[in-house]
């Protein structure tokens, strides 16, 4: 009995001497018990108190390592620490609950104690880095006598500790454990320390790596026995563990489906020099490029190949560069700090065995032989002049017909700051951006062939097949660049988005005149207004004009290019100008104003045969206009697709018969003017009521108007009016009709600037803004006391006003027609009509096609006191106006 009490007194005296170092430590002294390094403030770490710091569940601290830290085959530099207990190296850990080991996961994960916590009670996390002093020593004599084989001197440690972690369970609160990361430079280790451990079963303990090639999980994680690890060891140093990091076995650098490269299979070297390329390199094959050949390339060191000359240039910018570019990962590496860049190309042999048996299997409807391949292959390259090191390889691959690129991607370097993937042509509208659909640290296990690491495309399709105005960057388009990601994340991307050009030379539309076009990414245009909103079925019935050449539904397997520019000189006016009148000989034609609208969408799969290409073209000379629509390769749709034009309220639309229908893609071989793959539209004409006049009286010389000076800010002269006409208690026996758009009784007012309120005058404005009939248009007038416009005249107000059994006796009729807006080539017409009976007065405002590109404006009426008014603009936007009414009419 004596015994056993002797025995638990020591026991209980253990534990409290392990608990008294841990709050020591935990205050920021220097104290600790072994197994820990020293720890603390006092030491040089970086602390946070739990208690007395706020922390989100999942938040974390990030490093930069002095040194890089070997790990299974890669180098990383970063590091970044949990509360929870672990450590992730270079990519952060969307995980915070502890998971499985192995968890074949994007991370690299080292986990001394990782567990589930509440924002902690005297809690606290300390951390640093060294490169000197007697910590290195300690650390370099502890592993030399762990491994008594090797002769190691340790260059960089990295220390982190946790003391008196909170868990969930209803367990003691105390736990204090500790990991290090020691290296020389080569070899690495990582030193698991353990005090007191309060009992809880959610614990990982362990290391695991990118995709689980090598991991390790403690006997006893997610078990209640875990808190032994405070009385066991690896190294007979009890709370002890260490692991040997620097290996690289189990395909830790996953090249398993590389080419076979370097010196000792044949592969030409590439001088270490940053920013540095191969010579010419002249091959035994053409290979095709999307529509060119080519005989020759050049392997640049920053990761890409270019085809007509060698680039330098560190910093990826594959789109816009006027150059073919095929980019495995574009960065900035550096074979002059580490790392091989070689090359081959073979015309028999093994290779092309393997590339055959490659391309049947992802093509298997080709029955394709390689006879050429090249081999380019950039081995464990340093980023920069960092101690990283990264791989990937790209293949080229022809029959002498068709061609293809394979790029293979091993352990990418997590620290690349600026990095492209993927081809472009020189005009960048066919390109394949591999960081839409992957990140760059993901390559190593992403696919579109359903094999990690490797993308795989053919490149001998020709896609400006078709009847094509030039287009791209190389012709001076702007372009926009439509990548998936943004439809997978955002998905108003499509819908909320357009592009606005506004023309220096209006376009004539089914009676108006345009200067602004709004350009969607998904196939279409409209103006004046944009549009939120998938393919609907032309007409429409709607406030805007459209022409949609292919108005359709993308979706994320999808990205694309819109390339657009409008031309006033050069060729492209000669080439219109001579298509507009091979088409309507008839017209005395020449094309002053083009705008050329390209859309390029490519799909996600391999073949690039799936890309739907197609272009608008706008052609006028101020008068006369006239759309194309050119079509190349239309891929297979199961979407609803919309192809033809619709004009405001529907006056006048075309609905291709296939729109809607599974055989619109036939667009690239059908045609109405004999030119495979094209339509052309004549659209200046005027048909059904497009000026949307229907309601006005009659107007013009030809039915007795007066028509007022061409003259900017002028009016009519005085008006002396046939029968007196009431206005709200006033009585007016004349008028004025300003050119401006507005009638006032007292004088003339030549003001520009809408302004009825205040102005101090009894005014009626249909439509008051800078009109200018000395530009375009006609504004008359007229006034009548017998013949049709009463008749006209009783019957409407009869009908609005039924209980008044009216007659009119007087009319006055004030019309804008056609009129320009400023200086500008614009047709907006709208009248005002006076109606009386000598008792009862009434003012009716007609309104027909209006302008858009209207800054400022008024429309109702008002006393001159300002008392009694209506401002029409108040209810509805002046767009509007043509198709909003008070009477329903």
């Amino acid at each position: 009995m004596g015994f056993l009490l002797a025995s638990l007194c020591v026991v209980h005296l253990l534990l409290l001497a392990d608990r008294t170092n841990a709050e020591t430590a935990a205050s920021g002294n220097t104290t600790q018990s072994e197994p820990f390094y020293p720890f603390g403030l006092n030491n040089g770490d970086t602390k946070y108190d739990y208690n007395n710091y706020y922390f989100y569940y999942g938040q974390y601290f990030q490093i930069q390592t002095e040194t890089g830290f070997p790990f299974f085959g890669g180098k990383y530099h970063l590091i970044n620490i949990y509360m929870q207990g672990f450590l992730t190296l270079g990519k952060t850990s969307s995980y915070s609950s502890p998971i499985r080991f192995p968890s074949y996961s994007r991370n690299d994960f080292i986990a001394p104690f990782w567990t589930t916590w509440n924002n902690g009670v005297n809690a606290a996390l300390s951390y640093r880095q060294v490169t000197s002093g007697s910590v290195l020593q300690e650390v370099t004599s502890d592993i030399n006598q762990y491994n008594p084989q090797l002769n190691f001197s340790a260059a960089w440690a990295f220390i982190a500790t946790w003391n008196w972690t909170k868990y969930y369970s209803t367990a003691p609160l105390e736990a204090t454990f500790q990991v290090v990361l020691v290296t020389d430079g080569t070899l690495s280790f990582v030193m698991m320390n353990y005090g007191n451990l309060s009992a809880t079963s959610d614990v990982q303990v362990g290391y695991d790596t990118f995709n689980s090639t090598n991991y390790f999980s403690m006997p006893g994680s997610f078990q209640s026995n875990i808190t032994n690890l405070s009385f066991t060891s690896n190294v007979n140093v009890r709370g002890r563990w260490v692991f040997r990091t620097d290996y690289c076995y189990n395909n830790c650098l996953f090249q398993d489906d590389f080419y076979p490269y370097g010196p000792n299979n044949g592969d030409s070297l590439i001088p270490p020099v940053n920013d540095g390329n191969s010579s010419v390199i002249l091959l035994t094959e053409t290979l095709q490029f999307f529509g060119t050949e080519y005989n020759k390339l050049y392997v640049n060191n920053n990761g890409f190949l270019t085809f007509d000359q060698p680039v330098s240039s560190s910093y990826p910018s594959m789109f816009r560069s006027g150059y073919d570019i095929i980019a495995p990962l574009w960065s900035n590496w550096n074979n002059a700090k580490s790392g091989v860049i070689s090359y081959r190309q073979v015309t028999s042999g093994g290779d092309l065995q393997q590339a055959t048996s490659d391309i049947n299997q992802y093509f298997p409807q080709l029955n394709f032989t390689a006879t050429w391949v090249f081999i380019a292959t950039w081995d464990n390259v340093a980023f920069y002049n960092m101690d990283t090191e990264t791989s990937f390889q790209v293949v080229l691959i022809s029959d002498g017909n068709q061609s293809f690129v394979l790029m293979n991607y091993g352990r990418i370097s997590s620290v690349i700051s600026s990095v492209q993937a993927g081809f472009v042509t020189a005009d960048s509208m066919i390109y394949f951006n591999m960081l839409e659909y992957s990140s760059y640290t993901d390559l190593t296990f992403s696919s579109n062939v359903n094999e990690k690491g490797r993308w795989v495309f053919q490149t001998n399709i020709n896609y400006v097949k078709g009847p094509f105005l030039p287009f791209g960057t190389n012709n001076g388009d702007t372009q926009q660049y439509l990548p998936s990601y943004y439809y997978s994340y955002y998905y108003y991307y499509y819908y909320y988005t357009y592009y606005s050009v506004t023309g220096t030379l209006g376009f004539p539309f089914f009676g108006g005149k345009y200067y602004q076009l709004n350009i969607y990414p998904y196939g279409l245009l409209t103006f004046p207004g944009s549009v939120y909103t998938t393919p609907v079925q032309f007409p429409i019935y709607s406030r805007n004009n459209y022409i949609a050449p292919f108005w359709m539904l993308t979706d994320y397997t999808q990205s694309g290019v819109l390339s657009y520019r409008q031309v006033t000189s050069g060729s492209v006016l000669e080439q219109a100008t001579s298509d507009i009148l091979q088409y309507f000989p008839e017209l005395n034609f020449t094309a002053t104003w083009v705008f050329i609208a390209t859309w390029n969408w490519m799909e996600y799969y391999p073949t690039m045969g799936n890309n739907t290409v197609f272009q608008v073209v706008l052609v006028s000379d101020g008068h006369l206009s006239f759309i194309m629509m050119n079509y190349g390769n239309l891929a297979p749709k199961t979407q609803s697709v919309q192809v033809g034009y619709d004009t405001f309220n529907s006056t006048n639309y075309f609905s291709m018969p296939e729109s809607f229908q599974s055989n619109i893609t036939t667009l690239s071989f059908t045609s109405n003017v004999n030119v495979t793959g094209r339509w052309v539209f004549r659209t200046d004409s005027c048909p059904n009521n497009c000026l949307l006049q229907e309601n006005f009286y009659p107007f013009g010389p030809n039915n007795g108007d007066t028509v007022n000076p061409a003259a900017d800010d002028e009016s009519s002269s005085v008006i002396l009016l046939n029968e007196t006409f009431q206005f709200f208690g006033s009585v007016h026996n004349q008028l004025y009709v300003n050119n401006y758009g507005f009638l006032t009784f007292d004088q003339p007012v030549s003001s520009s600037y809408s302004s009825m309120f205040g102005s101090g005058y009894d005014t009626i404005a249909p439509l008051w803004s800078y009109w200018n009939t000395t530009k375009s248009g006609v504004i008359s007038y007229r006034q009548v006391t017998s013949g049709s416009d009463l008749q006209q005249a009783t019957s409407d107000i009869n009908q609005y006003f039924p209980q008044l059994n009216f007659t009119a006796t007087w009319v006055f009729i004030a019309t804008w027609d056609s009129v320009a807006y400023g200086n500008m080539d614009t047709e907006t017409s709208f009248q005002v009509v006076l109606i009386s009976n000598g008792n009862f007065s009434f003012v009716l405002l007609n309104y027909g096609r209006i302008s858009s590109v209207i800054s400022n404006m008024q429309a109702g009426f008002v006393t001159a006191d300002s008392m009694i008014y209506f401002s029409i603009l108040d209810q509805i936007s002046y767009t509007d106006l043509t198709f909003s009414s008070n009477i329903n009419d």
